[in-house]
């Protein structure tokens, strides 16, 4: 399994990467620093996943979400940020991302993402999810 990286911050990658080898031993890691090197990589080589920060120094993910997804719709991006904002959250969800995972998530939680997306699934963290109930107005239980 090939898995792109796309982060400005190397302790954060590197610190993401020990995770993911710890529970995906068949697991080779691709790493971006930059968005334009993200979007190089996911659209050149062959990934079974992204995981795809937000806030880098030449553009917003969401940018480069809406563009991977153009260029490359099966490929999953799982996008992970420190933006917990149910606007933001939303907006990745509706550009097709496969994931969201906060950045103050558990350390299990880009795991659990990858198991979802490979399972095909997608994952939201349990708080996130909650928000986008409420955001849509289904936070009451349903009536019968």
């Amino acid at each position: 399994m090939r898995v792109l990286i796309v982060d400005d911050h190397e302790l954060f990658r590197a610190g993401l990467s020990l995770l993911l080898k710890k529970h995906f031993s068949d697991i080779q890691l691709v790493h971006a620093s930059t968005l334009s090197q993200g979007i190089h990589h996911a659209l050149h080589e062959l990934l079974n996943i992204v995981f795809l920060d937000l806030d880098l120094p030449d553009g917003h993910g969401c940018n480069a979400l809406a563009e991977l997804k153009a260029s490359r719709p099966s490929l999953p991006v799982i996008v992970i940020s420190a933006d917990e904002s149910m606007e933001t959250i939303s907006r990745c969800v509706e550009l097709r991302a496969m994931g969201y995972g906060p950045k103050s998530s558990h350390p299990e939680a880009p795991n659990a993402a990858i198991s979802a997306v490979l399972a095909g699934g997608v994952f939201l963290a349990a708080a996130s999810i909650a928000g986008l109930r409420c955001d849509m107005g289904m936070d009451e239980a349903p009536q019968g």
